[in-house]
C-alpha cells in the first residue's frame, strides 16, 4: 500500500489529477450538445449534472462507444478516468462523449 502511495507522490498523479479537472470539467459540458449543465467533484471523480433525467440512456450511449461511466442519479453521470490516463486517453474518451450526449440530444428532439 505504501508502494502505491509513493508511486502516486513520485510521478505527480495527484498534482495532473487537479490540472486535468479543469479541461474536463469544461469540455465535458461543452461537448455535451446541451445534455450537460455542469460539473461537480474534486480532481479525476466527476459527476456531470444533466440538465434532464437522461442518466441511463447516457450512461448505455456512453458505454456503446466504449466508455464506462455510471449514472448515480436520473439527472448525474459519475466520470472517473484513472488516474494514469493520458492526453491521448483523455481526447479518446471526450470525443465518445461527445458522440454518446449528441445520440441522447437527438432522441429528446426525437421524442
Amino acid at each position: 500500500a505504501l508502494a502505491v502511495l509513493d508511486a502516486i507522490d513520485s510521478d505527480g498523479l495527484l498534482a495532473r489529477a487537479g490540472d486535468l479537472h479543469e479541461r474536463l470539467a469544461v469540455a465535458l459540458v461543452e461537448q455535451s450538445s446541451g445534455v450537460a449543465e455542469g460539473v461537480r467533484g474534486r480532481g479525476l471523480l466527476l459527476a456531470v449534472a444533466l440538465a434532464s433525467p437522461v442518466a441511463a440512456d447516457l450512461e448505455r450511449a456512453a458505454r456503446a462507444e466504449g466508455i464506462l461511466v455510471n449514472a448515480v442519479a436520473p439527472n448525474a453521470i459519475r466520470f472517473a478516468p484513472a488516474l494514469t490516463f493520458t492526453d491521448e486517453d483523455i481526447d479518446v474518451a471526450l470525443a465518445a462523449w461527445g458522440r454518446a450526449c449528441a445520440t441522447v440530444s437527438a432522441s429528446l428532439v426525437a421524442s
